[in-house]
C-alpha cells in the first residue's frame, strides 16, 4: 500500500501551516445555555419576556406548562439562511413548526423532541 494515499497533500508544511491549518478546523466553543438564550433574545427569534426554564426531562406534546424552550407553530424560515449554530439547546421542544434553511452546526439539542405534523 502506499503511504502517500494518506497525506493530506504533497507539499510538506510547516509547523506555522500546520498550526493555522488546525486552528481554522477547530469548532467554535458553544455558548451555555443562558447565553443561547440571551442570543435568541436578540436576533428576536424569542420574545424578551418569554421565560425559558430547562426542563427536568425531554419535553412531550402533553406535558404540562413550562415546556421550556419550545417552538410550537412557528416558522423559522426566512430569505436568508438563519444561523443556530454554536448554541445550547438542550430539551427544545419544536411541535408542528416549518424550519427551513436554518444551521444548527455544532448546537446541542440533546434530549430535544421534535413533534411531527399530522
Amino acid at each position: 500500500m502506499d503511504r502517500t494515499q494518506f497525506q493530506p497533500s504533497t507539499q510538506k508544511l510547516g509547523l506555522k501551516q500546520v498550526c493555522r491549518y488546525h486552528q481554522a478546523t477547530v469548532a467554535t466553543p458553544r455558548r451555555t445555555y443562558h447565553e443561547s438564550i440571551a442570543y435568541l433574545r436578540s436576533a428576536q427569534i424569542l420574545g424578551a419576556d418569554e421565560s425559558s426554564p430547562m426542563p427536568k426531562q425531554t419535553p412531550q406534546p402533553e406535558d404540562d406548562e413550562p415546556l421550556g424552550l419550545s417552538f410550537f407553530r412557528t416558522r423559522l424560515a426566512k430569505a436568508s439562511r438563519i444561523d443556530l449554530s454554536n448554541l445550547s439547546l438542550p430539551r427544545t421542544f419544536f411541535g408542528r413548526s416549518e424550519i427551513r434553511d436554518v444551521s444548527f452546526r455544532n448546537t446541542d439539542l440533546s434530549e430535544s423532541n421534535l413533534y411531527p405534523v399530522s
